[in-house]
This record gives C-alpha cells, structure tokens and sequence, in this order.
C-alpha cells in the first residue's frame, strides 16, 4: 500500500475541553494511519492554554483559531503552509460550510474507507 501525506480538518481535538468520543475516534484513527507509515496532520481549533502545535503518538495536530474562527484560520493555515502537501484530505469540520472542494471531500472520505476495508 502507497504510504501517503494525510490531512486532516476537523474543529476539536482530543484535549480540548469540548472534546467528547468523536475526538477520541479521529485520534485513534490518526494514530493507526500513522503506524502503517502514513504522515498525518490535524488542524484544529485552539482553545485557551493550547499549544499551537503538538505531535501525539506520532501525528501532529496544529491548533489555529478558536471555536468560531478555526474555519477561517484552517482556510489560512493552509493555503499559506500545506497547499499542495496532502496526497489526502480529510475535511470532518461538518459544522459549517466547507471551504474544500466537494469532489476532493468525496475522494478523501472513500479512499479512507478502502484504506481501512484494506486492513481487515
């Protein structure tokens, strides 16, 4: 299987204190893309006393914004520092409108699917 560079939008992170089990569920999922070999990046919203950036069981979460702005900054953050660098999006920030393509949301979310049905 092609190791690949995977990015990540989602509005919270594990150690935030809105945080429940979906952010439990990414970070898990983050954490097993990352032992198969795969870079992976979480953008995320800052809460106050965040680090703006962290690598956690080997994939990094970058925290910009906070809860309302984090859609704006992620936008930011990317396209002055990881556009072009993802061979895979995943965009899990369903609270707003996003800014990703919808055809890139679509080919993200099935190529995680096969990439988990590929491991049994």
């Amino acid at each position: 299987m092609n190791k690949k560079k995977i990015l990540w939008f989602t509005w919270k992170d594990k150690k935030n204190p809105l945080a429940g089990g979906a952010e439990i569920v990414n970070e898990e999922l983050a954490k097993r893309l990352v032992q198969d070999g795969n870079q992976v990046k979480l953008i995320v919203g800052g809460y106050t006393g965040a680090e703006a950036r962290e690598v956690i069981d080997g994939y990094e979460i970058i925290r910009v914004g906070g809860r309302w702005t984090v859609y704006w900054q992620a936008y930011k953050y990317y396209q002055q520092n990881l556009k072009g660098w993802a061979d895979l999006v995943i965009d899990k920030i369903h609270q707003a409108i996003s800014w990703q393509p919808q055809t890139n949301l679509q080919q993200g979310l099935l190529q995680t699917v096969e990439y988990f049905k590929s491991r049994g």
